[in-house]
């Protein structure tokens, strides 16, 4: 998978094959690759599916990430919050999702 890359936040993230996200902060004096953690649970995030889109956003001052898989799940930091998603992007204060039964929320 490519790794995804946040601007704002100067923060990349990549999927490994096991699902397991990686972020790398693209500042830190470390340089270190390191096990995507959501802060709000501190565990370690996971797409318990392979996701063909990925993206990263911030999401109430916490940088989340985002994974759509193949068979229509969407995950907000490993865990799934919707299973009729067709497709998704993301601006700066909204999150828009198309879903199957075409609709945008």
């Amino acid at each position: 998978a490519l790794p995804i890359y946040n601007a704002k936040t100067k923060t990349a993230s990549l999927q490994l094959a096991d699902g397991q996200v990686m972020k790398y902060l693209c500042e830190s004096v470390a340089h270190d690759l390191m096990p995507w953690r959501s802060s709000s649970s501190s565990h370690i995030v996971r797409f318990p599916h392979p996701c063909i889109q990925i993206a990263l956003a911030v999401i109430e001052r916490e940088e989340a990430i985002l994974g759509l898989t193949d068979r229509s799940r969407f995950f907000i930091n490993g865990m799934e919050v919707a299973s009729n998603v067709t497709s998704f992007v993301t601006s700066d204060d909204f999150l828009l999702l198309t879903t199957h039964a075409h609709s945008c929320r």
